[in-house]
């Protein structure tokens, strides 16, 4: 017959060992963590220089747009400028 005090330091023993197996388990999840943690990091390091580069290129196409809207306007003046002449020159001016 199993007399109470060994019960009991049978019974402390293996709460111990469930206990120590799971600060075991808390301790690998949190390095797990930090390991994820750290490479998600360098990956939003890596992604917001990515981004700012996009918005460096970004305002470099939109400068490129707007001086190519300026010439469209440029070229729309002389086409109209050129459609009168032509127009004055056939005496085709509408009066």
């Amino acid at each position: 017959m199993i007399d109470s005090d060994t019960a009991r330091a049978a019974t402390t023993s293996a709460w111990m060992k469930d206990w120590g197996q799971f600060v075991m388990l808390l301790l690998a999840l949190g390095g797990f963590y930090g390991f994820i943690r750290s490479d998600l990091r360098e990956g939003l390091a890596q992604v917001r220089g990515e981004v700012g580069q996009l918005r460096g290129e970004v305002a470099q196409l939109r400068e490129g747009l707007a001086e190519v809207r300026e010439g469209l306007a440029q070229v729309r003046e002389d086409v109209a400028h050129l459609e009168g002449y032509v127009r004055g020159r056939l005496g085709d001016e509408p009066g």
